[in-house]
């Protein structure tokens, strides 16, 4: 068997054992001494009467996550406990870290089921409301080690309806990479070359979901020797609907002709002065193009542009991240586009 082989080999065990049941696969991992087994998935649906996305994931006796509210212009960390095998009780922290409620449900129990909805309550804002959601997607965790070769992958595998038609975008890609880097890796090691082992961790994750809208955002840190290794990221916005999904530009979302560069640009500016971007303050960068601004996402909160490590200073200064409320932008938007969609909370 060749290296490739050997790759889609350890590919395909590392895949079987991503799809046992989470009961299951944590049993196995508790009598082989190994750390229990992920489970993670997609929730849609309401909160009260507005739009809600539940990524919830479980491992062990611990549960984390996160709850996208659209239209109330949030995204909040949730962290907490597993209760009983199919209850979690979950509490919910703001983007500075302070706690802003609670989230306590229960996923079904079906033997067949395996969580394909979750019920139970929010309480916000002193106010408690019912939460009604649905599985959407559940997430593929891939874990695969060969000697100083590590390669993690995280990536949502919708089985609902539009969504679905995602998946050929999103799966083969991802295990081509991890494949690829397996083979450089041995490559690197068979010519002496693989110095303090290599390591590439790769998580895909929603960003937004709104009525026909969904935003993507991939996050890969890869580590193959010297100082430090680097993270980079790939964003993807696309409309469901018709023959096949399609994948959305930043100009996409505004009227023909808009001059939306001329609004974005020194808004996106200001905010990394704010956060003590050192090319922008130092006057390095002082303008910005289409390629500056190409990653970005739709989330609650509003328009949202990544840059990674150097693209707006030094590696130590890390990842910038710049919101755009949708309220500045709406005058400019494409009527019935995305950022209507976001900015009125389409179910």
């Amino acid at each position: 068997m060749g290296r490739r082989g050997r790759a889609l080999a350890l590919l395909a065990l590392a895949l079987a054992a991503a799809a046992m049941p989470a009961r299951t696969a944590t049993a196995q991992s508790a009598a082989l001494g190994q750390s229990p087994t992920i489970w993670s998935a997609l929730y849609r649906g309401t909160a009260g009467a507005a739009p809600a996305v539940l990524e919830l994931t479980l491992q062990g006796s611990q549960a984390s996550g996160r709850l996208l509210l659209d239209g109330r212009g949030v995204t909040l960390a949730a962290h907490g406990a597993v209760e009983t095998s199919t209850t979690v009780n979950l509490t919910l922290e703001g983007p500075d870290g302070t706690v802003r409620g609670a989230l306590r449900g229960s996923r079904s129990s079906a033997p067949n089921d395996d969580g394909r909805s979750f019920r139970g309550r929010l309480t916000l804002a002193g106010s408690s409301e019912p939460v009604t959601l649905q599985r959407v997607a559940q997430f593929v965790d891939l874990d695969v080690r060969e000697g100083p070769i590590h390669v993690s992958l995280r990536y949502p595998s919708f089985a609902v309806g539009p969504l679905a038609a995602l998946n050929p975008a999103i799966e083969p890609a991802a295990r081509a990479g991890l494949i690829a880097f397996i083979d450089q890796g041995r490559s690197a090691q068979a010519a002496g070359d693989l110095f303090h082992g290599w390591e590439r961790i790769t998580t895909t994750r929603i960003e937004g979901l709104a009525g026909p809208f969904v935003s993507l955002r991939t996050q890969s840190y890869v580590y193959t020797g010297g100082a430090h290794g680097n993270t980079s990221y790939a964003t993807h916005t696309w409309r469901l609907g018709g023959p096949a999904p399609r994948e959305l530009r930043l100009s996409d979302l505004f009227r023909p002709n808009a001059a939306y560069l001329p609004r974005l640009v020194p808004l996106v500016l200001a905010d990394l002065v704010a956060q003590n971007a050192t090319w922008v303050v130092d006057g390095q960068i002082s303008t910005l193009g289409q390629a500056d601004l190409a990653l970005f996402s739709l989330t609650p909160a509003g328009l949202a542009f990544t840059f990674p490590p150097y693209a707006m200073g030094p590696y130590v200064e890390g990842t910038f991240t710049v919101t755009v409320p949708y309220q500045r932008l709406l005058d400019l938007a494409l009527p019935g586009g995305a950022i209507d969609a976001f900015a009125g909370a389409t179910p």
